[in-house]
């Protein structure tokens, strides 16, 4: 970072010389490095067992007395049910709320949306900064009580693409490279510490969450709409699924399991990684034509900047989908902290395929149409919506 600066000042100085006339101007920094740096030599949080920071209906009624509970919805949402003793507060007032709270009497924070997309969300950045004890409520209130559950039932979609999905067996690899590039992030004032300029950009991605973060399944259906274009996925748009176990082999005839555990010196990282990734699935892995399996989980952090975080593009939407789409909002608001174009599809899976979901039904036995194939997900069904999972707490209602 420093020689850069450095290049663009002799630049600028070098340019001087020839017209004397040219004003001084402000060069903006390029501050992405600086924010993971900071990330990964603090919590890490991203690439830790912490992520992501879910927690269950039923911890959370056993918990009530000892938490804060901060509820990110409308109000008239609020007004309607919420969990008893539970904050309605604007998602984007939640930094100003907890700094300006004295949180060392609760053990948790609780941070509630409608389905837990949001929250999840705005988690992610809150833990990321180093707020530590904040959770977000798995499927929001779907679990609660069956009032709010019809969200959910609602949901459960398949893609008008799904028989274009096909079946990654065991053994196939699809090829990652890393470019070392990291989106152009700028900060309006580069006197601020790092923490503060992070805080700051957390406001605004918290503003523009509905319409800078998050696609429907009908958006990217869109995206897909025509057979060149499905085919073509790799030009405009690159697709991640996240969730997934994977193995790493620095070639296809490698086997050996590959992890870039490389340390770096301070103040900036300095990678040294393999030209290009092979990633194989563990197991069978139904997904979008051109989608690149990635891992959140040990050992493999695929997000640190000594392992995948710079296979991914900053010249393209890149678009996310987990089981649910609650771990992949906790992703998606890293990669848009570091200014990466990244959006989560809503509900993920559960929107996408249902039809894998509720594979039980057939003894969980599905016919893949397109490959003829056999397919049975065990995974996929505990990551269903299940009526009988609905708790029925009591709720209060009013502002």
């Amino acid at each position: 970072m420093k020689r850069l600066f450095l290049s663009i000042l002799l630049g600028f100085f070098s340019v001087s010389c020839l017209e004397d006339n040219i004003l001084p101007v402000t060069i903006p920094f390029n501050n992405t490095l600086d924010v993971i740096n900071f990330v990964e030599t603090n919590s890490n949080y991203i690439n830790s067992d912490q992520n992501p920071s879910l927690i269950n209906v039923e911890d959370v009624f056993g918990e009530l007395n000892s938490s804060l509970i901060l509820d990110i919805r409308q109000p008239s949402e609020f007004a309607s049910g919420h969990i008893p003793g539970a904050i309605n507060i604007p998602p984007v007032d939640i930094i100003t709320y907890i700094d300006n709270t004295d949180i060392s009497k609760y053990q948790k924070i609780i941070i509630v949306s409608k389905t837990g997309q949001k929250a999840a969300y705005v988690t992610s950045l809150l833990r990321i900064v180093g707020y530590n004890n904040i959770y977000s409520l798995n499927y929001g209130m779907g679990y609660w009580n069956e009032i709010f559950a019809d969200v959910w039932y609602e949901t459960k979609t398949n893609s008008r693409y799904i028989d274009n999905y096909y079946l990654l067996n065991w053994g196939s690899k699809e090829k990652l490279k890393i470019n070392y590039t990291t989106p152009n992030l700028m900060f309006e004032d580069n006197s601020k510490s790092i923490k503060n300029k992070i805080k700051d950009r957390i406001k605004l991605l918290i503003s523009s969450y509905e319409n800078n973060s998050i696609i429907s399944v009908d958006e990217f259906d869109d995206k897909f709409q025509t057979i060149p274009y499905f085919f073509g996925y790799g030009t405009r748009t690159f697709i991640m699924c996240y969730d997934h176990e994977l193995e790493r082999g620095v070639s296809p005839k490698d086997p050996i399991l590959y992890n870039a555990h490389n340390t770096y010196p301070q103040p900036y990282p300095r990678f040294n990684a393999p030209v290009e990734y092979y990633i194989q699935a563990r197991s069978r892995t139904v997904r979008p034509l051109g989608a690149f399996l990635y891992n959140g989980q040990s050992p493999e952090w695929d997000f640190r900047s000594d392992a995948l975080l710079f296979t991914l593009p900053n010249d393209k939407e890149i678009i996310i989908y987990s089981y649910n789409g609650q771990r992949s909002a906790y992703i998606t608001a890293y990669l848009n902290l570091l200014g990466y174009d990244a959006k989560f599809i809503l509900f993920g899976a559960h929107s996408m395929m249902s039809k894998y979901f509720t594979s039980w039904e057939i003894n969980g036995l599905v016919f893949k149409n397109n490959l003829d194939t056999v397919y049975y997900d065990s995974e996929l069904s505990k990551y269903d919506f299940k009526k009988e999972k609905i708790r029925n707490y009591s709720y209060e209602v009013g502002p």
